[in-house]
């Protein structure tokens, strides 16, 4: 018995993988797909595939209506997004994985509080790299016994979110951890340039984007 799966953001550069695994594997099929700007195309031919048959939908009610209720929603589209959908797969009766970072602690406990009145299933991995989820570990781990720290964000040029939505949720952990003392007053801290380095209480983020 196949699980079937509807990705939202199906098109997008970590949703588009996803999909393509789905449509290669025995033991899961990929019933619908949501993308806004492909919408109306074959999903195969979306991927440089052959087509498949499967028409792009442009929103998750329009995929739920136009196919076969799918097992399980996976999420790879934007913070925007990500919480309307899993609500509304909760609500549809669908478990669901998160793939999309910058949800915060609020957002999780609402989803929370709908799984389990659902008695549903929700994973929450909005960075599947093996390198981030071991740094967020090391450093929740040293924030324990250090008495300051601060996070660096950085990406390539062409990342348009800054902070990102990983690093929004490390420092939302790091300050549940612990309190960064600052031993100088932030109005009085000088920099070379403001544009380079940006200097911000513990609970929010320093991020360089270039």
């Amino acid at each position: 018995m196949t699980i079937k799966v509807c990705v939202a953001g199906a098109t997008g550069w970590t949703g588009s993988e996803i999909a393509r695994r789905l449509m290669q594997s025995p033991e899961f099929e990929l019933v619908s797909a949501i993308a806004r700007r492909q919408a109306g195309q074959d999903m195969g031919e979306a991927l440089g595939l052959a087509a498949s048959g499967l028409k792009i939908s442009s929103s998750l009610d329009e995929a739920l209506a136009s196919g076969p209720l799918p097992d399980v929603l996976g999420d790879y589209t934007s913070p925007g997004s990500v919480k309307p959908h899993t609500l509304r797969a909760l609500d549809r009766g669908l478990r669901v994985v998160i793939g999309t970072s910058g949800l915060n602690a609020a957002d999780y406990a609402e989803i929370e509080q709908q799984a389990w009145a659902r008695n549903l299933g929700v994973i929450a991995a909005g960075n599947f790299s093996l390198t981030a989820a071991l740094a967020k570990h090391f450093a929740l781990l040293a924030a324990r016994y250090l008495p300051t720290w601060e996070i660096v964000d950085y990406a390539s040029a062409g990342k348009i979110d800054a902070p990102s939505g990983t690093v929004q949720e490390l420092a939302e952990a790091l300050g549940q951890v612990a309190t960064s003392a600052l031993a100088v007053p932030l109005p009085v801290w000088h920099t070379l340039s403001t544009a380079h380095a940006v200097h911000v209480p513990a609970a929010t983020v320093s991020a360089p984007t270039g």
